[in-house]
C-alpha cells in the first residue's frame, strides 16, 4: 500500500517529502532523483518550485521514499 505525503523543496534545488510514519510522526525525508517519477523529475529539471506542497504518493521501503509520483498517477521511469 501506498504512503502519501507532500513534496517539499529546499533552497531551489532539492526535494524531500513530508509525511507521517508507521510510528504516526511527521518527518521529511530527502528524495534520491532516481525515485522521481518521469513526469516529476522532468518538472524538477524546469521549474521546481511549482512541485511546492504537491500531493504525492510512494512506497517507503527501510525508511526511505521509492517510486515517488504524483497522487492517483503510476510510477513511471523516463526511457
Amino acid at each position: 500500500m501506498a504512503t502519501t505525503g507532500k513534496l517539499v523543496v529546499i533552497k531551489q534545488k532539492t526535494l524531500q517529502v513530508e509525511f507521517t510514519n508507521a510510528k504516526g510522526k511527521v518527518v521529511r525525508m530527502p528524495i534520491a532523483d532516481r525515485q522521481l517519477s518521469a513526469r516529476l523529475e522532468d518538472v524538477k529539471s524546469h521549474d521546481i518550485a511549482s512541485l511546492e506542497g504537491l500531493e504525492v504518493e510512494f512506497e517507503e521501503v527501510q525508511g526511505q521514499p521509492k517510486n515517488v509520483r504524483t497522487k492517483g498517477d503510476r510510477y513511471a521511469l523516463l526511457m
